[in-house]
C-alpha cells in the first residue's frame, strides 16, 4: 500500500531542444484524449487492452474517468500527466504518463505511459519517462519507481532501456492472458508475460542523462498557479 508523501507538481516543464510539458490530467482534456487515441488506435491495439473496448474511448467515457482520476490524485493514491509539446504559441496533446500505486513498496509506485503514434520514435516518451522519474525521487521522495512491459512489447522496452531502469524480472502470466478471439483478430501481440523493471534514488548518480535534464526542468505547484 503506497503511504501519501509530498504531493506531485501540477506541471512539470521542460524546455531545451524540445519543450515538453506535463500537466495533470483535467475533464477539459478529454476531447483531445479522444482525438489522439483514436489517431493511435493500431498501435494502441496491440498491448493495451482497454483500447478494445469502444465504450471506453468516448469523451463522456474520458470525462468520468478523468474526473475520478481528479478524486484519486487529491486522496494522493495516483497521479497522471497528460503529455503537451510546445511548438511556438501552440500546444499538442501526445500522450499520457502517470504514477500509479502497483507496487508493493510502500514508499513506491508504478509509471505507465503511451505516446501518440504520430509522435513516436522521436524521444519524447523517454524524455517523459526522465522528467517523471526526477520528480518522484526529487520531489515525492519515493523509494522505488518500477516499470512493466509485455515481452513482446519492443517499443515500450526501447523507452524503458534508454531511461536506465534496471531489469528485475519475466514475470510469467502476468498481463492479459486468456485473450478473446476478437481482441487477437483486432490486432493484439501481447504474450501475457509481464517484464519488470525499476529504479531506487541510489541508481540516479549511475545515470548520464540526469544532470543534463534536471538543469532544464522546473516544477509549478498548485500554488505557483493560483
Amino acid at each position: 500500500m503506497f503511504l501519501p508523501s509530498i504531493l506531485p507538481p501540477e506541471q512539470i516543464i521542460y524546455h531545451k531542444e524540445q519543450h515538453l510539458i506535463l500537466r495533470r490530467s483535467v475533464i477539459h482534456d478529454a476531447e483531445a484524449l479522444i482525438e489522439a487515441i483514436q489517431a493511435s488506435l493500431p498501435a494502441l491495439h496491440q498491448f493495451m487492452p482497454w483500447s478494445h473496448f469502444p465504450n471506453s474511448n468516448t469523451v463522456a467515457s474520458q470525462r468520468k474517468r478523468l474526473n475520478n482520476l481528479t478524486l484519486q490524485w487529491n486522496d494522493q493514491k495516483e497521479y497522471v500527466y497528460h503529455i503537451f509539446l510546445q511548438q511556438g504559441d501552440d500546444e499538442y496533446f501526445i500522450g499520457c504518463i502517470g504514477l500509479h500505486p502497483r507496487c508493493s513498496s510502500n514508499r513506491g509506485l508504478e509509471v505507465g505511459y503511451w505516446i501518440r503514434s504520430g509522435m513516436a520514435g522521436r524521444g519524447l516518451c523517454t524524455l517523459a519517462t526522465k522528467m517523471v522519474i526526477l520528480m518522484g525521487f526529487h520531489v515525492m521522495d519515493l523509494h522505488r519507481i518500477q516499470v512493466g512491459c509485455d515481452d513482446a512489447n519492443i517499443g515500450s522496452r526501447c523507452v524503458i532501456e534508454k531511461v536506465g531502469f534496471g531489469f528485475e524480472a519475466l514475470q510469467r502470466n502476468m498481463g492479459f492472458t486468456k485473450v478473446p478471439q476478437h481482441i487477437v483478430q483486432n490486432g493484439w501481440k501481447g504474450t501475457g508475460n509481464t517484464r519488470t523493471y525499476a529504479l531506487i534514488p541510489e541508481d540516479l548518480s549511475q545515470l548520464d542523462w540526469v544532470e543534463s535534464i534536471s538543469s532544464n526542468i522546473r516544477y509549478e505547484f498548485a500554488e505557483d498557479l493560483s
